[in-house]
């Protein structure tokens, strides 16, 4: 139950700044996400896949790159994100107009914003976006990671962070090449004004605990490296700066969940 209202947050939220169709992969759901993805894969909302674990290999790579076999012939743009991560256009536009003034790159990199816990121990209803308002300075070395958009004909292999590309540059918004840390999956961007990706990492302590025990999928799910180490929560749990860029969305975020709700009846 916890997930699927996530979930459903995620999905209005993207809709409302312009994501056209989502690819899911409903990976060992216990819950209600797998009524919820069928429901919405009926009305034309997303594609759900099925994606059982498979002894001795890591979910999330193979998942990408079935992702992409979905997606290569019908769209331009792709992003690999997860369900705690959610685009912020910053700037009053919506991401395909952003993607629009970058289009002779092979892709953009957009830098994370990491949210702590708010000092939250507990989940409650409220949106995810509400109440986490809270995160890392935009120069603190946890922000320095990044996700991808990139042109979907252009990709050689997904990646978690950053693909290896066909041909072309990846980019930060401000034209840079991507890799001021070395690495592309590296790069700062303190000044970033046009898009980043809320990083809900670590949401309250007792959301923390449940996501610990799911483990994680860039780990096989017979591997004693799957779960992570509970020290990561205090690693993460950085709250210096208020940030209110999503919260201020809320009530559309809630009228386009129930938008969707109401095409699943």
């Amino acid at each position: 139950m916890l997930f699927r209202s996530y979930l459903l947050e995620w999905i209005a939220h993207h809709r409302l700044v312009g994501v056209q169709h989502f690819v899911l992969f409903d990976n060992g759901s216990t819950d209600q996400t797998t009524a919820l993805l069928s429901g919405l894969a009926r009305a034309g909302i997303v594609d759900h896949v099925p994606w059982p674990d498979i002894p001795h290999v890591a979910a999330q790579r193979p998942a990408y790159i079935a992702g992409l076999a979905r997606l290569a012939d019908r769209c331009r743009w792709v992003a690999f994100i997860d369900a705690d991560e959610f685009l912020n256009p910053r700037c009053g536009r919506d991401v395909p107009s952003i993607l629009a003034d970058h289009d002779r790159a092979a892709g953009l990199v957009v830098p994370w914003r990491l949210f702590g816990s708010n000092g939250r121990l507990h989940r409650t209803d409220d949106l995810v976006i509400n109440r986490f308002t809270r995160r890392a300075a935009d120069n603190h070395p946890l922000n320095h990671s990044v996700k991808t958009i990139v042109q979907a004909r252009l990709v050689a292999q997904p990646d978690i962070h950053t693909p290896s590309i066909k041909d072309g540059t990846l980019v930060d918004e401000k034209g840079r090449v991507a890799g001021s840390q070395g690495h592309p999956s590296r790069h700062a961007v303190p000044d970033a004004e046009m898009l980043v990706i809320n990083h809900y990492f670590t949401k309250s302590r007792e959301e923390w605990h449940h996501k610990r025990q799911r483990g994680q999928a860039t780990e096989p799910v017979d591997s004693i490296a799957r779960l992570r180490p509970d020290d990561c929560f205090a690693a993460h749990d950085v709250n210096d700066v208020e940030d209110l860029d999503l919260a201020r969305h809320a009530d559309r975020v809630r009228a386009e969940m129930e938008r969707l709700a109401s095409l699943m009846r």
